[in-house]
């Protein structure tokens, strides 16, 4: 019977710890690696550049983050940009999307993550902005 037990907790444990480090490969397989290779800060212009362009989307999210995708190579962007950027539309969905896509990019993501985290309401969606911004 003690050996049916010990069978079951190395079993057990075995699981646990497949199961955690399962959940870490799908995380890091999940981090897109940006090459930043030659890219500088966006300069106010070209950020209200991309501000205006991104208004004229009509708040639809494949279009604003496809743009952003083509758009980002470039540059670098400060937390406080990335905010002047979410704000173009009120779509949760939309800002976890778009910090997807430019938090590998930010030159001060840990100052910007309470800033960032305060935009939304919910503790998922909190925790996704604070994965994302961790991973950077």
């Amino acid at each position: 019977m003690s050996k049916n037990n010990s069978e079951v907790s190395k079993k057990h444990k075995s699981y646990k710890e497949f199961d955690a480090k399962s959940a870490q490969k799908q995380i890091k397989s999940q981090v897109k690696v940006d090459n930043l290779t030659n890219a500088i800060l966006i300069e106010l212009e070209e950020l209200n550049k991309q501000i205006n362009d991104l208004k004229s989307l009509d708040d639809d999210k494949t279009k604003i983050t496809t743009y952003l995708h083509d758009n980002k190579s470039k540059y670098l962007y400060s937390s406080n940009q990335l905010v002047e950027l979410l704000n173009i539309t009120t779509s949760m969905k939309c800002w976890i999307s778009m910090i997807e896509i430019i938090g590998p990019r930010l030159v001060d993501p840990s100052e910007g993550q309470l800033q960032l985290c305060d935009k939304f309401r919910f503790a998922d969606d909190k925790q996704k902005v604070e994965d994302i911004l961790k991973a950077r």
